[in-house]
C-alpha cells in the first residue's frame, strides 16, 4: 500500500468513527486490529476476577478475553491484541433464557459506552456479553469477524451460563448494528473462529443500527466505493437471504443526525419483503445515542423489545 493510500485510510478511520458517534479526534483509538483464528474456549478457561456486582440482578461483572488476534497497527510485527468483553450472568438460570451480545458503536469503541445497557439487560435475568470489536476502515473484514467471534463465544458458553445457545440476540448500536447484522445474516463469510460455523443468531435488535453503511449513501461507502469486493461483503443488503428465520427489530430516533432513519427503514422494508419477522420502531425526538441509553425513552423501547423477545424465546 503506497503512502498516499495509507494516509487516506488513516484520515478515513477518524472521519467515519466521528460520524458514527459524534466523538472528537482525541476520543478515537489507533487503527484497530486484524484477526487470526482462535478458540473462544481459551478465554473461558482463564479465571478473571469480577470487577463489580449489579445489586438488582446479583450478577457479577466479569472481564472476559474472547480471543487474541494479530495486531496490524505495526507493519511486519506480530503483536497480539485481545478482543475484550464484560460478562454478566444472573444467578439461578434454568437453561431457557436467551443470551444478549452487545456491540458498541464505531466511534466510541469502549465497552463502557454500553455498560448501562448491559446492566439493564442483566437486571431482567438475561446473560449479557458486552463485546468489543475493532472498528476499521482499512481492515473492515476484521470488524465483522469480531462480531461473529463474540456470537461464537456466547454460543459455546451459553450452556455453562444456564442459557439457551439457540436463542442468541445481537443488540448493536450504530456501527455495531452494521457488523451485528453481518454476524446475523452471513457469519460464514468470517470464519476466523472455529465455532463460528455452528453459532446462530436468533434475533437482531438495531439500536440506531446501520446495516447498509457500505451501500451507496451510507457512512462507509465513500471509503470503499473503489473496492467492490469490500462493498459486496460489508453491505448487509447483499445477505438478506442468509438467515430467513431471524427476528429483527429496529429502534431509531427521529432526530438521529448520524444514521439516517430512512436508510434503516428501507433495510427493514427489504427484510419484510423477503419474509422476515421485522419491525421498525421510530422514537419521536430521540437522538443517535438515545437507543443505547436505558434511561431514555428510546432505551426504554429497546428494553421493551427485549422483554417481547424473551417471551417469544420461552418454550
Amino acid at each position: 500500500m503506497d503512502i498516499k493510500l495509507r494516509l487516506t485510510l488513516f484520515v478515513a478511520i477518524g472521519a467515519i468513527a466521528a460520524s458514527c458517534s459524534g466523538a472528537t479526534a482525541e476520543d478515537l483509538p489507533a487503527e484497530p486490529a486484524a484477526t487470526i483464528a482462535a478458540d473462544p474456549a481459551t478465554a473461558a478457561s482463564s479465571p478473571t476476577p469480577p470487577a463489580s456486582e449489579d445489586e438488582a440482578s446479583g450478577s457479577e461483572v466479569i472481564d472476559i478475553e474472547i480471543r487474541n488476534r494479530k495486531d496490524v497497527r505495526t507493519s511486519n510485527v506480530s503483536n497480539e491484541s485481545p478482543q475484550m468483553a464484560t460478562l454478566r450472568v444472573p444467578p439461578g438460570l434454568d437453561g431457557t433464557s436467551p443470551v444478549v451480545v452487545l456491540l458498541h458503536g464505531a466511534g466510541g469503541p469502549t465497552l463502557q459506552s454500553l455498560e448501562a445497557m448491559a446492566e439493564a439487560v442483566s437486571d431482567r435475568g438475561i446473560p449479557v456479553l458486552n463485546a468489543s470489536w475493532a472498528a476499521s476502515i482499512a481492515h473492515p473484514r476484521e470488524s465483522a469477524a469480531d462480531a461473529v467471534c463474540a456470537v461464537a463465544f456466547a454460543y459455546q458458553q451459553a450452556d455453562v451460563w444456564g442459557a439457551d445457545k439457540d436463542k442468541i440476540i445481537i443488540m448493536g448500536h450504530s456501527g455495531g448494528g452494521q457488523v451485528g447484522s453481518l454476524a446475523a445474516l452471513a457469519p460464514e463469510l468470517f470464519p476466523e473462529c472455529e465455532t463460528a460455523a455452528d453459532a446462530h443468531v436468533w434475533a437482531y435488535v438495531g439500536l440506531a443500527g446501520d446495516p447498509t453503511a457500505a451501500a451507496p449513501g451510507g457512512n462507509a461507502y465513500p471509503f470503499w466505493k473503489d473496492y467492490p469486493e469490500i462493498l459486496a461483503v460489508m453491505d448487509a443488503s447483499n445477505h438478506i437471504a442468509g438467515n430467513p428465520d431471524l427476528i429483527a427489530r429496529f429502534v431509531h430516533g427521529t432526530s438521529d443526525g448520524t444514521v439516517k432513519l430512512e436508510r434503516t427503514r428501507a433495510f427493514h422494508d427489504a427484510l419484510v419483503e423477503a419474509g422476515y419477522d421485522s419491525r421498525f420502531i421510530p422514537v419521536e425526538g430521540a437522538s443517535h445515542t438515545d437507543p443505547s441509553d436505558p434511561h431514555t425513552s428510546a432505551g426504554s423501547e429497546v428494553l421493551r423489545v427485549l422483554e417481547e423477545l424473551t417471551d417469544l424465546s420461552m418454550p
